[in-house]
């Protein structure tokens, strides 16, 4: 049987992309056996930006530059007009929403005239997608199973994640299978990757934190054994903020916005937006600038500008400068910095007893944000240890492929038959079969439907189940069949105005509530999960967790 495929993983983001690819079980002459990323770029040799192993996500039209074709990533100079952070653009449409561009300038999320956000999305990859395929020795490989790993902030929304996923298919991303990822997942697995958990034991937790352009995702694992591998399990869930790079640069644009008001809001977007020779320039100083240097220090950087009657303080008119003060820097990124550590502190708590922060992401390499997390999370009495990794703007891309290629599950078998009861009736849903083995975060699904009406409760008892018997038994009146706890399904949190209904014999709505109870083996904490979940997969109120046994296997 012929196993061989190539896994392509796609980490499009909000500023910048990446992706990496790996050849699985294929033995030719001139294939790399490693994980690869794609590091040369159209346009990347004529550009002074940095970071070759990362593609800017821009995109600028021919028509609207009176040029013949489109231009991408490194290709996009700062004369054109372009679309840039259009991810925030098809999140917010996918949630039907306006992207929020407070700070950002005029014309910063652009779509063209008689485009959407997907089909500029659609536009990119497309360009990414025939340029991965370009390359040797991808071009030459022929006939070969292929795998796309499309990654997404934790934060988005069902509609979100396949709004994604029909732009990447769109744009050409079809070709065999395509699996989605959360990024904090894909950011651990590059964790494993690169070793950076060799002192690890068994029962303690890693917090893997990705501080990228758009948003940060931390997810919070625990290993479960050391001793043929790091083998882990999630102890809580990735969780994600819409807080990242971005926020910084738009706190910028405030910063001169409210300066030079309205010489500076005047400017066209090509002067201030993110293609910009200002913005460029403010990214070189981002990359050196530490709180450290004198609050004497000043940043200038030219932006030929005609104020009126200017503050000398924060313009120099004779070089056309804009000048940025150590307190003015502070006043941009602190209140970022704030929001992110806020968030990172409050799923520390949450996760209890965490023994490794890895932090991951574009945002890892600014010196600004590596001091501020040493003067937090290195505090004496704070135990634990903060690693940085190495190109920590690849972290996604790479850690996807591991995922994809090497993440063999830790396998449990359940001491009981697990299973929960009908809305009507004594017959038994069983879900977990005693014996039979699983692998550690493995779920299980039953459907539902409920009929609820007008001033019915709205908390709904449905119990759960165990047995120890060879056999699973139909019914709860079965010996060796035992109540081991009861989950309540809240329907307070739903809204019914979004569910369909009608009237019955006496005048009372009844709604049809379409749901999902599951049940997730959480090897680590040593219980079964027990959530509903609507149609589109969020939950309905709260989970429950009940004490279980498992027996590695």
């Amino acid at each position: 049987m012929d196993n061989r495929k190539l896994v392509i993983s796609l980490d499009y983001g909000t500023s910048a992309s990446a992706a990496a690819y790996r050849f699985v079980n294929h033995r030719g002459r001139d294939i790399p056996r490693d994980t690869r990323t794609i590091e040369t770029w159209p346009g990347h040799g004529e550009s002074n930006q940095r970071g070759s192993g990362k593609v800017p996500s821009k995109f600028a039209y021919g028509a609207e530059n009176n040029v013949d074709r489109d231009s991408w990533g490194f290709e996009v100079t700062e004369d054109m007009t372009s679309c840039s952070w259009t991810k925030l653009a098809l999140e917010a449409s996918a949630n039907g929403r306006v992207p929020d561009e407070r700070g950002l300038g005029n014309g910063v999320i652009h779509v063209p005239l008689g485009k959407q956000a997907h089909s500029v999305v659609s536009d990119y990859l497309r360009r990414l997608h025939e340029h991965i395929w370009s390359l040797e020795p991808l071009r030459s490989i022929g006939n070969l199973e292929v795998e796309y790993i499309l990654t997404f902030p934790a934060s988005f929304s069902k509609d979100a994640q396949q709004a994604i996923v029909a732009a990447a298919e769109h744009a050409g991303f079809r070709r065999g299978t395509r699996k989605l990822l959360t990024e904090s997942e894909a950011a651990a697995g590059y964790v494993f990757e690169q070793g950076l958990l060799g002192e690890m034991k068994a029962g303690e937790k890693v917090m893997v934190v990705d501080l990228g352009g758009g948003t940060s995702d931390v997810s919070t694992y625990i290993a479960l054994g050391v001793q043929n591998g790091l083998q882990l399990q999630e102890w809580t869930r990735p969780q994600s903020r819409n807080v990242g790079g971005t926020n910084i640069d738009r706190n910028f644009s405030s910063l001169l916005t409210a300066r030079f008001d309205p010489e500076f809001a005047a400017l066209p977007p090509h002067e201030t937006g993110p293609s910009s020779r200002l913005m460029r320039e403010f990214e070189d100083h981002k990359r050196v600038v530490t709180d450290g240097d004198g609050n004497a220090q000043q940043i200038r950087i030219a932006l030929p500008m005609d104020p009126v009657d200017p503050n000398p303080l924060y313009f120099d008119e004779d070089y056309s400068e804009i000048i940025i003060s150590m307190d003015d820097w502070r006043t941009v990124f602190n209140p970022v910095l704030e929001e992110i550590i806020a968030f990172i502190q409050d799923r520390y708590n949450a996760a209890s007893g965490v023994q490794y922060i890895v932090l991951v992401g574009g945002l890892v390499n600014l010196p600004w944000i590596r001091e501020a997390f040493r003067s937090i999370f290195n505090a004496e009495h704070i135990s634990v240890s903060l690693i940085f990794s190495p190109e920590p703007e690849l972290a996604v891309a790479r850690g996807a492929i591991w995922h994809a290629v090497h993440n063999t599950p830790f396998m449990v078998s359940c001491a009981l038959h697990y299973g929960v009861g009908n809305l009507e009736g004594d017959r038994i849903n069983w879900l977990l079969h005693k014996g039979e083995r699983y692998a550690a975060g493995h779920t299980a699904q039953v459907q539902f439907c409920y009929i609820y009406k007008t001033l019915d409760l709205k908390r709904v008892p449905i119990a759960v189940y165990g047995c120890n018997r060879p056999s699973s038994p139909i019914s709860a009146g079965a010996p060796g069949v035992s109540q081991l706890g009861m989950f309540l399904l809240d329907l307070s949190t739903l809204n019914f105005a979004n569910i369909w209904h009608r009237e019955d014999g006496h005048g009372r709505t009844e709604y049809d509530i379409k749901f999902k109870l599951e049940i997730e083996c959480n090897v680590g904490k040593g219980v079964l999960c027990i959530r509903a979940l609507k149609p589109d997969g969020c939950l309905i109120g709260e989970e429950m967790e009940l004490a279980a046994e498992f027996t590695c296997c």
